[in-house]
């Protein structure tokens, strides 16, 4: 992944840049909307990145029993989310030393 624009020289000394090229960024992260569920467990719907890969984790609230299943995989289900509670979870895209992206969702029981 290469993020920017870069420059490099041929030869010896300063001089016109032999080539520039202009980088990519990580793929935008998107979590997906916000869900309002009846029980445990909830599927995750954050896109697929096609630069970079992602990583979910638990937020808020701190301590939280909820369990991410695949934190690697931005469809996980997630589980242990107690009734009547909420969690909120970020979906963060990373990778090549660019710049993450990262994106929130809540997740909402009865």
């Amino acid at each position: 992944y290469n993020c920017g624009t870069w420059q490099y020289y041929t030869g010896a000394g300063a001089g016109n840049p032999a080539s520039q090229a202009t980088g990519s960024a990580v793929t935008a992260a998107s979590a997906g909307p916000n869900q309002f569920i009846c029980a445990s467990p909830a599927t995750m719907a954050g896109n697929a990145p096609a630069l970079g890969s992602g990583t979910w984790s638990i937020i808020n609230p701190t301590g939280s029993p909820a369990v991410i299943t695949t934190p690697s995989s931005n469809t996980t289900t997630v589980t242990g989310i107690p009734a009547s509670s909420y969690v909120t979870l970020r979906w963060t895209v990373s990778g090549g030393g660019c710049a993450s992206s990262s994106d929130d969702v809540v997740i909402r029981t009865q």
